[in-house]
């Protein structure tokens, strides 16, 4: 198989931690980070799904697009939490937020990163090509 990228590796291994310590602290704002997660993600794989069946469906760069949004939601949907403080949650449970919210801030410059990769490409002529 093919090497992860650094973006996989990143995605993967954080979200791993990120759930990890959210559920041992039981943070309150979990369950809509984890409901966001679970919508972007359905609409993924059944993208991926019928693309696997031979079903042409226009839109990766939108799903791509829909992640990072995800990511721009998830950050400034939680920013309450951190205002609001004990009133709201643990220490420990906003502490595992901040990191959630950090490492979102790093899934925002990988993905956009990949968006500019793969959807931006240029033609032989310097303009952009259309995807």
């Amino acid at each position: 198989g093919k090497v992860p990228s650094l973006l996989q590796v990143y995605h993967h291994a954080g979200i791993a931690l990120a759930m990890w310590g959210s559920s041992v602290t039981q943070g309150s704002w979990i369950a809509w980070v984890v409901c966001l997660n679970s919508f972007i993600h359905t609409v993924m794989y059944t993208y991926f799904l019928l693309s696997t069946l031979g079903i042409k469906v226009p839109g990766a760069k939108y799903l791509t697009s829909a992640q990072i949004i995800q990511f721009f939601t998830g950050i400034f949907g939680t920013i309450g939490v951190q205002v609001m403080g004990e009133e709201c949650d643990t220490e420990a449970s906003r502490a595992v937020l901040t990191f959630i919210q950090m490492y979102a801030v790093g899934l925002i410059f990988l993905f956009g990163a990949f968006f500019g990769k793969k959807y931006n490409k240029k033609d032989g002529k310097g303009k952009a090509k259309k995807n």
